[in-house]
């Protein structure tokens, strides 16, 4: 199923306004959502935020205080989680390389 590229006036509510250019999404891969500005958003108790700058980050991973907006609490999250794994890994091909060693000591010469 593909998704329109065009709205067409069908699809479009009478109290919005017709735009000259498409409004640019750019989600960012472990980050944030960037929306090109400005931008006002309607929060669930109907209340509206609003951002006047060029580029804004949404947060997409809900652990910002600053919520709709990224305060870039991803970051450390994602560099502990980097460095458990990462320890894992390392646990990991030391006892492959210990079980390596070993198999070589029983193998007859």
């Amino acid at each position: 199923m593909s998704l329109p590229t065009e709205r067409t006036e069908g699809h479009r509510s009478p109290e919005q306004p017709q735009r000259a250019e498409a409004t640019r999404l750019t989600p960012l891969r472990e980050g944030p959502l960037l929306v090109e500005g400005p931008v006002e958003i309607v929060m669930p108790d109907g209340t509206v935020e609003r951002c006047d700058r060029p580029v804004v980050a949404l947060c997409m991973c809900r652990r910002s205080l600053r919520s709709p907006f990224c305060d870039t609490s991803h970051r450390p999250r994602l560099r502990r989680e980097r460095r458990e794994r990462e320890k894992e890994e390392k646990a990991e091909k030391a006892e492959k390389d210990k079980q390596e060693e070993k198999a070589e000591e029983r193998a007859p010469e």
